[in-house]
This record gives structure tokens, sequence and C-alpha cells, in this order.
């Protein structure tokens, strides 16, 4: 399938609704965001459709016709969605990647620590428990190891984005990740979240959380990735950066089909 975009369809699949300097995309921003295939999922494209823009001296968008194939393993209708349904050209694809894929830009959570650092580099911060456990700090995502002793290789064990850390503001998107996804928002609505996956043919489950009710636990059993959700505060507590009912607060990989039978028989 070929599919040619007009000026207006690209400033609605952008989020660019009203024309204005501000709203400006440059060469380079538009190739990073079009080239990565990021307006695929935005407009739920059928698999491996040639993606072409058509642009005139009257758009404001600097594209110069820039062509991309979009290949991703579901399709959803053509501009289907409502418009609050949307995926915008930010983090809302990366976490869509993860829970599908169960990985960090293709890290695994078993994975070994020179097997991340070759994905996402070597700026982060090591931490230790004890010679047996060690994590990486990548800013939103943590890494983590475990080994049987000294003498012994680092297994990986899982992964986590401390997706609530957004909130917080500063440089905390890995350099990786934020030059393959772009610019991320300080929050990330559970709802919407579940809407797009569900889009793709990705659906999660309920499990019962021990942190009830101020989170939700829901998982995805194909890439076992886990979900938390921010519920409600407990009494008392000021929630740091802002924090709003239903925001993501983690994301982790892996929960196994056991941990969740043993999450329903106890708390269920």
């Amino acid at each position: 399938m070929s599919l040619l975009l007009g000026r207006w369809q690209m400033r609605t699949a952008l989020g660019l609704h009203r024309p204005s300097r501000k709203s400006r995309i440059s060469h380079t921003t538009a190739h990073k965001w079009v080239g990565l295939a990021h307006i695929g999922p935005i407009l739920g494209l059928a698999p491996s459709t040639t993606l072409q823009v058509n642009t005139d001296k009257a758009c404001p968008m600097d594209l110069h016709g820039v062509v991309v194939t979009y290949a991703e393993t579901a399709s959803v209708g053509l501009l289907s969605s409502s418009r609050k349904d949307q995926l915008t050209p930010h983090s809302l694809a990366f976490y869509m990647d993860v829970i599908a894929s169960g990985t960090v830009l293709g890290a695994k959570p078993t994975d070994s620590p020179e097997q991340v650092t070759a994905i996402l580099g070597s700026g982060c911060a090591e931490n230790f428990l004890d010679d047996q456990s060690m994590w990486r700090d990548y800013g939103m995502v943590e890494f983590f190891w475990s080994r049987e002793s000294r003498d012994h290789p680092w297994v990986g064990h899982h992964f986590t984005l401390h997706v609530h850390r957004l909130s917080w503001g500063g440089s905390t998107v890995n350099r990786a990740i934020r030059a393959r996804y772009g610019r991320f928002d300080r929050h990330l609505q559970f709802g919407k979240l579940e809407r797009l996956l569900a889009k793709r043919g990705v659906h999660m489950e309920d499990v019962p959380d021990p942190n009830a009710p101020t989170h939700t636990l829901h998982w995805q059993p194909a890439s076992q990735v886990s979900v938390r959700v921010w519920r409600s505060p407990e009494r008392g507590e000021r929630r740091r950066g802002g924090a709003r009912i239903g925001d993501v607060y983690a994301i982790s990989s892996s929960m196994s089909a056991e941990q969740v039978a043993w999450y329903r028989a106890r708390y269920g």
C-alpha cells in the first residue's frame, strides 16, 4: 500500500493543529520523526505501508517529500481513532514498543552488562547491594543483574522503567532513547496507553497488586511486561513532581506467568 499525505493530514498526525512560528518543523526534526516511522503508529497504518509526504510552499513544515516504509506488527483503521487517542510523536511509541517486545531498544532483561552498554551507552550510575547484586541506573531505565559469586558472570534479572521520574523534570531520559524517540512527556496516562496497545493487538491483563489501593498492576502475557499505575495517594502523602491519578508509575520486565499466578492466589 502506498499513501500520499497532504500537509493538513501531516499537521493533524504531528499534533500541529494551528499554523504558527512555534509549530514550524525543521527538515532535520521532521526526518527524525518520519524516518523512525513515528507517523505510522500515529495514523494507524497497515504493515509495510509506504508513506510519502506531499508538501508545498504554503505548508509551514519543511518536509520536502520524505518517504518512509512503515512496518509494524499490527494494523488499525486509518485515522479511525479520535483526536485524544492519536499517538503523539513523543514517548508513547517508546512505551508501546517496550511493552510489546519486552526490550528497551532491543536490550533484553537477560542481557549481560556489556550487551546493555552496547545499546544504551556507558552514561550510567553503577550500584551494588553486595557481591551478588548490581544494577545500572540510566535515568528513567534501570537494569538489574545477579551472580552466584565473584567467580561467576553477571546474569540479567530484570529492567524497570521508572516513568514516575519524568515528572521530576531534568535529563531523565537516556540519550540513546531520546535520539530514537524524541521528546518525552512528563506524564503517561495508563488509560490512553492501554487503548493504543489494544489497537495494535497487545492486550493487558489485570493482576492483584499488594500495593492496592494506591496502585494497580497490569501484565502483558506474551512479553511478560508488567505496568504499575498510581491510583490514589496514601493519607498525608505528597507526590513529588505532581503525579496524577492514572499515571503509569513503572514498567518492568520480566514478570513470569508463575509470578502472576502467585499474586492472584495471594492477593486475588
